[in-house]
């Protein structure tokens, strides 16, 4: 909710709240707030990492995390 009202921090906070509670999936949407409001996909990485690392990660992100993950590496090579 926080997120599509254009609050990225407080989103970022909650995320990471969740994170805490062992909701793997909060790790894919910190990632996209690096990739989104601070363009740093250094910073996304090891989020995107986590999230192809759990299992307990949804199938569909866990494919969304690989796709950013291959989009942050690239990036960084520039």
């Amino acid at each position: 909710m926080l997120r599509n009202e254009k609050k990225p921090k407080r989103a970022l906070e909650w995320f990471r709240k969740a994170v805490h509670l062992g909701d793997d999936d909060a790790n894919l949407e910190i990632a996209k707030y690096y990739f989104e409001n601070e363009t740093s996909p250094a910073k996304a990485i090891p989020y995107l990492q986590k999230v192809w690392q759990s299992n307990s990660v949804t199938e569909s992100g866990k494919e969304e995390a690989a796709r950013l993950l291959k989009q942050a590496r690239k990036q960084l090579k520039r």
